[in-house]
């Protein structure tokens, strides 16, 4: 799973670079911050339940 939060924070460093970069970095921002936060959960989970 840590892939596709290399993946995401990538696609968000080429996009901050474009015109209109405030909204669209927002906006991949918080997509990042989200499957970031669910990658974390899910590994914080196995661990406790290991």
């Amino acid at each position: 799973m840590s892939g596709v939060g290399c993946q995401v924070s990538a696609q968000s460093l080429a996009v901050s670079v474009q015109p209109d970069r405030k909204k669209i970095f927002i906006k991949a921002n918080i997509e990042y911050r989200t499957r970031n936060h669910e990658c974390r959960s899910k590994v914080f989970c196995r661990f406790k339940f290991i």
